[in-house]
């Protein structure tokens, strides 16, 4: 056999001054050890293929994988494949835009639309994936934009949910809103959408019932502060809806549902609301006058109440208002939490709860909250 050299015997046995000592101090051996084992964990992850590391990718934040661009040039597309959820939320820089809204934060707001249409553009020119699980947009994106292609990348990449935002810093007239195209849908499929989540962009009623008939699985539609929403006919035996919510439509004249798997109903606006089939309903949320017709009504006719677990009131104005006179409510044998929002509340207010909570036996929460009276302005 091969004498070792001795070159290699003196390194077999020198040891560093850590191991021979016995103490914690640094040394340039280990050191070098410590960074070679670094350098080594990072080539396994460099050796899985593109399809694992595109997927780990998908499971970060949108902004955290396409971060990963500069590795190296093998990462420099690959955050180009994600197929998680495409989060364009600024609505931090709307709060920072706010107040005060003087003409120097105007020409500010100019600024940051422009900067946030192009972060947008891009991204979604930029994205290869045949599908993406959601699409978020939040922002104040004024009328310089082109809003129907990011609507139509969303349905041609069978996103299971999307949500616009376009809250307006300067409450501009509802008539000027982004309106949401009905006539994409000629040419898209929209039956993968989950949930769809729509603020400050006006839609029509035939438009969502256009969408509740081609979207099969659609168990979450949120809609607020929509002047085109007139009336609006929920329902149908393959309805898989399990929460609706409908706040601050202030045209709404006219709203119907039967749901048979509707799990929760949130809804401020006019005295419209007639429920016809809703026999999984757990929860109900109402604001506005419709408060005010669910004491003096609907506690009196209404079926499902008695499967209520979750019951929220929000009304812009003193409870003695509401609850006048002795109240006959029905039993709400399975009510556990119940939430009362009311713009004036004093201690002699509480004695008028009496009724509603004898009516409640298994109440095991009750909130009393005081708003003021702009929180509920449409």
């Amino acid at each position: 056999m091969p004498k070792p050299s001795s070159s290699s015997s003196n390194f077999a046995m020198k040891k560093c001054y850590r191991q021979e000592n016995n103490v914690d101090a640094d040394c340039s051996c280990c050191h070098l050890k410590e960074k070679q084992e670094e350098t080594d964990a990072e080539d396994q992850i460099s050796r899985l293929p593109n399809d694992v590391l595109v997927l780990i990718l998908s499971h970060l934040p949108m902004k955290d994988a396409a971060k990963t661009n500069i590795l190296s040039r093998r990462w420099r597309y690959l955050w180009t494949f994600f197929t998680g959820t495409l989060d364009f939320d600024a609505s931090l820089t709307l709060e920072e835009l706010r107040f005060p809204l003087g003409s120097g934060n105007l020409n500010s707001l100019r600024e940051e639309r422009l900067r946030f249409v192009r972060w947008v553009d891009q991204v979604l020119g930029l994205h290869q994936a045949l599908t993406v699980d959601g699409l978020r947009i939040i922002f104040d994106v004024g009328y310089e934009c082109d809003v129907d292609n990011w609507v139509k990348f969303a349905l041609d990449k069978k996103v299971q949910k999307l949500e616009l935002d376009f809250t307006d810093l300067r409450m501009a007239d509802y008539s000027e809103l982004y309106a949401f195209p009905s006539h994409l849908f000629e040419n898209s499929n929209p039956s993968s959408l989950t949930a769809l989540h729509l603020k400050r962009v006006n839609v029509t009623g035939g438009t969502l019932e256009c969408l509740l008939s081609h979207c099969p699985f659609l168990e979450v539609l949120s809609v607020k502060n929509s002047s085109s929403l007139l009336s609006l006919n929920i329902w149908g035996p393959t309805l898989k809806l399990k929460y609706l919510e409908i706040w601050g439509c202030r045209n709404f004249e006219k709203l119907e549902i039967s749901a048979v798997n509707l799990l929760s109903f949130s809804y401020r606006g006019p005295e419209v609301v007639h429920f016809k089939h809703v026999p999984q309903l757990l929860e109900l949320s109402v604001a506005g006058s419709f408060f005010k017709v669910v004491v003096d009504k609907l506690f009196k006719h209404l079926s499902f109440l008695s499967q209520l677990k979750t019951l929220n009131l929000h009304f812009t104005g003193p409870l003695k208002l509401i609850m006048t006179g002795p109240q006959q409510f029905p039993e709400l044998n399975n009510l556990k939490y119940l939430e009362l929002k009311v713009s004036l509340l004093e201690f002699g207010d509480l004695f008028l709860l009496a009724p509603l909570l004898r009516a409640s036996p298994s109440l095991h929460k009750l909130t009393l909250l005081r708003c003021h009276l702009e929180t509920y302005r449409l």
